[in-house]
């Protein structure tokens, strides 16, 4: 069985509101709950959507594994990939200059993870000036942290238009 709830979305824009599922037998961590999950995941894109680096790092930390979303300015399939903590800041600020806007539209908490984390999938609008693409739906996965409030993992999908057979 699959359990469905709504959540609030707390970014300063009038969104609507995401939904947030449960997987069947998806185990989380003693103190995790999937509202948790998708308030970690929420925030991240409450200071994406602000423009605020410094609020976008503090949502990664210790246990952070990589970060890889489709490139910008280009067509194709290029993909921006980050493995150290220290390549996030630059990153994010290009991304930031570049207008990036991600309105969460669904999480699927998908279960407890090795690492002890929360494994999570999402699909997103995601906008910027230099994603040639256009706006369009994306989907997503990543693990989060929810002791520490941080992501471990994130993987963005292609969007509208952009093969994804990278």
């Amino acid at each position: 069985m699959v359990m469905g709830v709504l959540m609030g979305c707390t970014t300063s824009q009038r969104t609507p509101k995401p939904s947030l599922t449960i997987a069947d037998g998806a185990n989380l961590p003693k103190g995790c709950t999937p509202e948790r999950v998708a308030g970690i995941v929420s925030g991240f894109f409450e200071a994406i959507n602000q423009g605020d680096a410094d609020k976008v790092l503090r949502y990664f930390g210790e246990g952070f594994q990589w970060y890889s979303a489709p490139a910008g300015g280009v067509e194709g399939h290029k993909v921006d990939s980050l493995s150290k903590f220290q390549e996030l800041g630059p990153y994010f600020a290009t991304r930031i200059d570049q207008r990036e806007q991600m309105q969460l539209k669904e999480v699927k908490i998908t279960g407890g993870n090795h690492l002890g984390g929360v494994d999570f999938a999402i699909s997103i609008n995601r906008t910027a000036d230099d994603l040639k693409w256009g706006a369009g739906t994306v989907p997503g996965k990543g693990a989060v942290d929810c002791a520490k409030g941080t992501i471990m993992v994130w993987s963005l999908g292609a969007g509208a238009g952009v093969p994804d057979d990278r």
